[in-house]
Formats: C-alpha cells, sequence, structure tokens
C-alpha cells in the first residue's frame, strides 16, 4: 500500500473485492459505537510461494498504541486457518514501526536489505508455539 492522489477505477475494485481465500482485509475500530476506522490490514496470496503479502495502515495519533499488533496477530490467525505458509512484505528501512510489530510478531523473520528497503519473510511453522494471543482491551482499539 502506498500515498496515491488518485486511484484508478480497475484497482480500486482489486482492494474491495475480496475472496477470502487468496485476499482478506480486516480494519480496527475505536470509539463508543466502533464507530472511528482507526487501522487497516489486507493480505494478498502468492499462489507460487503460498505466501502472503501483507501490509497495514494505522491512523497517525494511534500508531504506538498496539493496533499494528492486533492486526498482526488477528491477520497471522486468518492466515494460518486457511492453511497460508507465512507472510512477507516489503518495508522501507526508515519504517520502524513496521519492523517493530513484525519483530514482535513471534514469528522468525528473514530479512533482506537492498536499496533502502527490506523484504521480510515469515513462515507460519518457525512461529514461537506460546506467543502470546493477547486480545484487545475494552478501552483501546477493537478490531471488526
Amino acid at each position: 500500500m502506498s500515498h496515491k492522489r488518485e486511484h484508478p477505477h480497475e484497482e480500486m475494485q482489486q482492494l474491495v473485492n475480496l475472496d477470502h481465500d487468496q485476499n482478506m482485509a480486516i480494519v480496527a475500530c475505536a470509539g463508543p459505537e466502533h464507530e472511528t476506522l482507526i487501522g487497516m490490514a489486507r493480505y494478498d496470496v502468492d499462489p507460487k510461494s503460498d505466501l502472503a503479502d501483507v501490509a497495514f495502515v494505522v491512523r497517525d495519533e494511534w500508531q504506538g498504541r498496539g493496533v499494528g499488533a492486533l492486526l498482526m496477530r488477528r491477520m497471522a490467525e486468518i492466515a494460518r486457518g486457511r492453511g497460508i505458509s507465512g507472510f512477507e512484505a516489503d518495508v522501507l528501512l526508515t519504517n520502524k514501526a513496521m519492523m517493530r510489530v513484525l519483530e514482535k510478531s513471534g514469528l522468525r523473520l528473514c530479512l533482506d536489505l537492498q536499496a533502502g528497503v527490506y523484504h521480510v519473510t515469515a513462515h507460519f511453522e518457525a512461529a514461537a508455539a506460546g506467543a502470546p494471543a493477547a486480545g484487545p482491551s475494552s478501552s483501546g482499539p477493537r478490531q471488526a
């Protein structure tokens, strides 16, 4: 996911039409009625590698408050349940927050840094078996 001023219709259709098998998206919401969208995670499976390319976005004012970690845990849970082998992501060297989310995931990461971008690969079978799976607190973000 990246910043763009315009999104062609075809690209928007790919983002909103999910088959829940090869691609998945979830959101995190906050507020008394869960009315405020504070984060989103998405993955798309590469059938050749059986790895899901995963991406996250969290509202600036919610960064550093566990939203990314919550989304990561839930996406890993969903992907494992669908038999996906693991995640991969391209993360800018300067995106320390995303690297922290990945490092805290309990997954063993393989990193390849080229031209200021980490290509991160994490296979689920390499994850720590007892990794904590804390849920959202009542006052914090909730995933819907």
